[in-house]
């Protein structure tokens, strides 16, 4: 007896069978930071997930004199001093994903099997498997980044191109898949070298972005302000629709060689550069200083705090200060230079001075910046005196440190090219209500699929609620302005 579209108990068991745990740890690979913080269950109180912290070893120790009785004939017994030390106050934003198949797709798929349950299976995900993955790697892929750059931006602008009719761009250099080249507008923005990772954009054309102003390196208010009537399978969205990265012919106001280049549409704008360009609400002006979020994050709750944030925190950070509790300062270096290993390794001193002993210290690396690494470490290998293959290379890089703590260098390609990140990997969890999972529909009922209002498509949709903690920032650096 074969599937039909109607039979939902069955076609939504085999959608769970197809891709049930299929979450996070199939895409480890690409997202190892969300893979090595594990999920705990926080208390909600006052709308803070609450989690406890050690803010001060105990004081309470007494050296006494021998034969003597401490607290008696006026010596000295010391008290408990570290009993009292808050909690971690903890804001985890929602994150809300949804993807669909067609009806179509589905059909076709079941009319060739002839029921059984391996046939079913792989008929489901046969048909769903693009759509399915792609919504799995981009939400946990966009949950990685975020590991980095969450509330910090995504790239501060070096500059844009004048604002242009749609219209008036070559049609190999703006026409897409996603909007049929409609009416609208089109700004080049460049990224920064040091604010720059390119996988963050890569397969995200046809994704959307919300552009925000900064004032003294920080981004201070959201600019895309005005609906963009493309976007009509969503519900109030400004969001501004990547059109190419790094396109052959950047617009006006950038130079032809310029690189870091982002092609971003828009349909409501107005034509022009400085004094006239207006970009999805944006006046030209704000943008050319401004940076780039995922649409609906932003430097507020929507977002989690990053790694990043934390390791360079010196105020308070989600509630604790870190003027009484040294524990919640994080250790930062600007404007680093080219990094040798040798540097990285000095630099870790201040953490491991501040208690990070034995540890296992993960280093996020630019990719390339690795390959630096990689290559320093491979020109000291030596090889045995008759072999038939000379076999190197490194897809990661150990190293011991004082107090037995040991480096661990990973090459991410989501980290900003003039970044390091460095902290312990047993001190970092992720904190919520859920973490990420596939929604099920009705109780009782192990159903996967939701229909879609005015669409002959069945849609799937994932829902988490968590943000990443570090217990000890103290144990974490970073550096930026690196070189390499």
């Amino acid at each position: 007896m074969s599937t039909n579209l109607t039979d939902f108990a069955a076609l939504a068991g085999d959608f769970r069978d197809a891709w049930a745990n299929s979450m996070i740890e199939p895409f480890k690979s690409i997202t190892p930071m969300l893979e090595a913080a594990p999920f705990r269950e926080g208390q909600l109180q006052g709308g803070h997930f609450n989690w406890p912290m050690r803010g001060t070893i105990e004081s309470g120790t007494t050296f006494a004199a021998p034969r003597s009785q401490p607290g008696e004939s006026g010596t000295t017994y010391v008290g408990s001093r570290s009993t009292q030390t808050p909690a971690w106050q903890i804001e985890a934003p929602q994150i809300h994903t949804r993807s669909r198949v067609a009806y179509e797709a589905l059909a076709r798929s079941m009319t060739s099997v002839d029921g059984t349950e391996p046939d079913r299976k792989k008929a489901v995900k046969g048909a769903t498997e693009i759509v399915v993955k792609g919504l799995l790697e981009g939400t946990v892929k966009k949950c990685e980044a975020l590991m980095l750059h969450g509330r910090r931006s995504l790239g501060f602008f070096a500059g844009i191109s004048n604002v242009v009719a749609a219209s008036t761009i070559a049609g190999n250099e703006n026409a897409n898949g996603f909007d049929g080249n409609p009416a609208g507008f089109v700004v080049d923005v460049q990224i920064t070298d040091a604010t720059w990772a390119e996988a963050i954009f890569v397969q995200c054309e046809g994704g959307t972005f919300d552009l925000w102003s900064v004032v003294a390196g920080v981004p201070t208010a959201k600019l895309n302000t005005t609906t963009n009537t493309v976007l009509t399978s969503g519900a109030n969205q400004t969001g501004a629709i990547l059109l190419a990265i790094n396109p052959p012919t950047p617009n006006t106001g950038l130079s032809a060689s310029a690189v870091n280049v982002l092609r971003l549409f828009h349909s409501s704008g107005t034509a022009g550069g400085t004094g006239v360009g207006i970009f999805g609400g944006a006046v030209w002006a704000t943008l050319n200083t401004g940076c780039i979020f995922y649409e609906s994050g932003g430097n507020n709750t929507s977002e989690y705090v990053s790694l990043t944030a934390m390791a360079q925190n010196t105020g308070t950070l989600f509630g604790v200060s870190s003027v009484p509790y040294s524990v919640a300062k994080g250790n930062s270096q600007a404007s680093v230079g080219n990094l040798k290993l040798a540097d990285l390794i000095r630099y870790l001193a201040r953490p491991i001075n501040k208690g990070a002993m034995g540890k296992r210290i993960r280093a996020i690396v630019p990719t390339e910046l690795f390959a630096q690494f990689a290559n320093d470490e491979a020109t000291l290998r030596r090889y045995a005196a008759a072999t038939g293959d000379a076999k190197n290379g490194f897809d990661n890089i150990e190293m011991y440190l004082p107090h037995k703590s040991i480096l661990e260098i990973v090459g991410h390609n989501l980290q900003k090219q003039g970044e390091v990140l460095c902290y312990a990997t047993d001190e970092v969890i992720r904190i919520g209500a859920q973490d990420f999972d596939i929604i099920q529909r009705g109780r009782g009922v192990n159903g996967l699929i939701l229909e879609v209002a005015q669409s002959p498509a069945s849609e799937m949709r994932g829902y988490g609620q968590f943000a990443p903690l570090c217990e000890s920032p103290s144990h974490m650096l970073s550096l930026t302005g690196v070189t390499f």
